[in-house]
Formats: structure tokens, sequence, C-alpha cells
């Protein structure tokens, strides 16, 4: 299983939903939880920065192959 957003990870809601999954079904989990979200820092404004720092379609997908 994994949770992606496009916010950064550090005090994001994505910890909440993680921590709750943990809380209320971590008996039936075959696999850790993975977490995708955005690069740790301040979003820039410029948009070709935008890409590097937003979490893309492959980060998503590497998180899911990592979890076979």
């Amino acid at each position: 299983m994994s949770v992606a957003s496009q916010a950064i990870l550090i005090g994001s809601f994505v910890n909440e939903i993680v921590a709750r999954i943990q809380l209320e079904a971590f008996d039936y989990l075959d696999a850790p939880i993975a977490r995708v979200g955005a690069a740790n820092g301040i979003s820039p404004q410029a948009e070709s920065l935008e890409r590097a720092f937003l979490p893309s379609a492959a980060d998503i997908y590497q998180a899911a192959v990592s979890l076979l």
C-alpha cells in the first residue's frame, strides 16, 4: 500500500493517514506503507522547478515497486 500527496511529508496529512492505517489495520498489512510526497522545503514558484519539487508518476510507481 502506498499513499501519495503533493504536500511535503514532514508534518503533512499523509502522515496522519499512514498512522491511522497502521493503528487500525497493522495485523492485516503484508508490507509497510510507502509514503510519496514533495521534497522537503518551500514550494518553488517557477514551473520548471516545481516539476522537480513535486512527486511524479514515476515516483509513485517506484514506491509501489519497492513494496513488491
